[in-house]
């Protein structure tokens, strides 16, 4: 009774909690089942989510119609169908599969609800669900297939291949006649889709997913899918056949996906590399194109040499050092010290935003442009220019974790890699260049390492030259906004003194951020409470050699403890702010010591993680040589 009541209260958080606690009595109270199952309609999240939870606590036909109408309602909200996936055992898949895939045949089902369910259905080895669902699939409406019949089926085929099963194994006869059906049908359409009937080019676009993976006519359907490999086809007919053909693992795909190349479009292109990429052998046969003159060596980027050069495959590697001889320069301090007369230059902020697009923006975004896979380049448009080049050029000198790039090996024996983005309790997502993601169940991955390195590659320098970087460097620096103005603050190249030091005062700086400020009464840099606030000056080194950094700060016993960081030359020095006792009184603390090469430099100075008080107030810096 007291259950009851609850589950009918107005409160959300009230019924929530009565639907939790009504679990041990689904099935067994009529009561309360049917007072449970009435949330199945509602709209508030947290209630769809905690019935999907619950219902898996309760193995009947009203509980498997209850998680398919929540699956179809919220099949855009990860939270709400990972609660469907979590219920799902041996007995209800089969019936939420059902249901979903019984639904309106004018509304086509969910066909990444249905994808996934199939998934769950293989692994817990249902075959009469895998049966059913062939049998609803392959089941044509006055002699016709819908787009969404291709598309279902080809789900299937996905997840049978990717768990190293045969669905023809699992048929009767008559379903394998149905099949047979379904492929021609997919195959007519394919030959007719083409003009401007949306609905013939969607149904065209779904049944090429389908060719080539049949129980007949695989050779001929092979030669269909490489005659899609024309510029007379759309695009997305170009990238629909390259797609399905890197599915298929006949001999021939990777010549027919190599055949057309000086033809295909630079996306194409991509898309095939992608493809070959996935297998030691269809690798081996795109190093033997590049190395036979096929494919010019230069049409392979950066990102692709490296994960050619450092696949798992020892004989991939082999061929590869071999064919791409030179590609990458592993004395990263040389190509840098090659690349310094970029920074000095008086690079083109248009000409830089033109070089971004074309060289960075696959994993980079910045002002609406590009893909935003690696680091917020936004929250670091006034980094010192040398941390610039260095990050472009040594992209592994200082990595972080969350950058770092992930391979993957999956059952079906592809590879892939990419940044791995989140994980799940089933499934880990690897985000990819160009904004692409793709989710991988643990039950299909065979083996993930961590390749150590940065997802974005050495050897850059083979596609961008000394005058480009500059206008890239120009670009990445004019892209923040500009420094904050504050009376008595004037920025400019601070020099050497007489003693060979070089004082950067407060005075001189550039000041960036939300609360930084410069007090004009006591020349210094304070109220520096936010961890985008910073502060940087251009310099002029005379003498080159080893400096010691020091700081003339003050910091109050309540806010000292925080961590600084300094950049200069590529190299960093920092640690905690001691407490000088209160804001007055001033101090120096040596942070460090540092190389500095003769000529142009530029020191920067911000926080090393949250600030809980203030970081410091700061007179200047001091770079005092050593030995003198």
């Amino acid at each position: 009774d007291t259950l009851l009541t609850a589950l009918g209260d107005e409160q959300p958080a009230i019924r929530r909690h009565a639907i939790r606690l009504s679990e041990p009595l689904l099935g067994r109270s009529a009561q309360i089942s049917d007072a449970v199952l009435k949330h199945a309609e509602e709209s508030d999240p947290t209630i769809r989510l905690q019935l999907a939870y619950s219902l898996g606590e309760w193995n009947e036909e009203a509980a498997a119609l209850a998680l398919a109408k929540i699956a179809i309602a919220s099949q855009n909200d990860p939270y709400i169908i990972a609660a469907v996936m979590s219920s799902l055992n041996k007995e209800n898949v089969g019936p939420v599969l059902a249901a979903v895939m019984g639904g309106s045949r004018k509304q086509p089902p969910p066909e990444r609800l249905v994808e996934r369910l199939l998934a769950v259905a293989t692994a817990l080895g249902d075959n009469d669900a895998m049966v059913k669902a062939v049998s609803t699939i392959t089941q044509a409406k006055d002699g016709k297939f819908a787009a969404w019949q291709f598309t279902a089926l080809a789900g299937m085929l996905d997840v049978t291949a990717r768990r190293k099963q045969s669905l023809d194994q699992k048929l009767d006869d008559k379903l394998r006649g149905q099949i047979v059906e379904l492929f021609q049908a997919a195959r007519g359409a394919v030959a007719t889709g083409r003009g401007d009937d949306k609905g013939a080019q969607a149904r065209r676009l779904a049944a090429i997913s389908l060719l080539g993976r049949g129980p007949d006519s695989q050779t001929q359907d092979l030669d269909r899918l490489a005659a899609l490999l024309t510029p007379q086809e759309s695009a997305d007919v170009q990238a629909a056949a390259a797609q399905t053909l890197g599915k298929l693992s006949a001999k021939q795909v990777p010549e027919l996906l190599l055949a057309g190349w000086q033809s295909h479009t630079p996306a194409l292109r991509s898309q095939i590399l992608d493809s070959l990429m996935a297998r030691e052998g269809s690798i081996l046969s795109l190093l033997d194109a590049i190395e036979k003159g096929n494919v010019p060596a230069s049409q392979i980027d950066a990102r692709r040499r490296q994960q050619l050069l450092t696949d798992v495959s020892a004989k991939v590697r082999t061929q590869a050092e071999k064919v791409l001889a030179g590609a990458v320069d592993a004395n990263r301090a040389k190509i840098i010290e090659q690349y310094k007369p970029a920074l000095t230059v008086n690079g083109d902020k248009e000409k830089g935003k033109a070089v971004f697009a074309k060289r960075c923006a696959n994993c980079h975004r910045l002002e609406n442009v590009g893909h935003l896979v690696g680091s917020d380049l936004s929250a670091m448009t006034n980094r010192a220019l040398d941390v610039y080049l260095i990050a472009i050029l040594d992209p592994n000198r200082a990595v972080e974790d969350r950058y770092l790039d992930y391979a993957a090996l999956t059952g079906d024996g592809k590879t892939v890699s990419g940044i791995l983005v989140s994980e799940t309790g089933n499934s880990i997502t690897l985000a990819q260049p160009e904004g692409k993601q793709l989710q991988i169940l643990r039950s299909e991955l065979e083996q993930l390492k961590s390749t150590g390195k940065s997802l974005m590659p050495e050897g850059v320098e083979k596609d961008i030259t000394v005058e480009e970087m500059g206008h890239l460097l120009a670009y990445l620096r004019g892209s923040g906004p500009p420094p904050k103005q504050f009376p008595g603050n004037k920025p400019e190249v601070v020099r050497p003194f007489v003693d060979g030091s070089i004082r950067l005062l407060a005075m001189n700086a550039r000041i960036y951020g939300p609360t930084i400020v410069f007090e004009e009464q006591y020349r210094n840099l304070g109220w520096w409470s936010s961890v985008e606030d910073h502060a940087a000056w251009n310099l002029e080194v005379d003498e080159p050699g080893e400096y010691r950094v020091q700081l003339d700060y003050a910091s109050a016993d309540g806010a000292s403890g925080d961590s600084y960081i300094i950049s200069i030359a590529g190299q960093t020095v920092g640690g905690k702010v001691p407490s000088t006792g209160n804001w007055d009184t001033y101090k120096s603390l040596t942070a460090g010591t540092v190389k500095l090469a003769k000529g142009p430099a530029e020191l920067l100075i911000r926080s090393d993680g949250p600030v809980k008080s203030a970081l410091m107030d700061l007179r200047g810096v001091r770079l005092l040589p050593v030995g003198k």
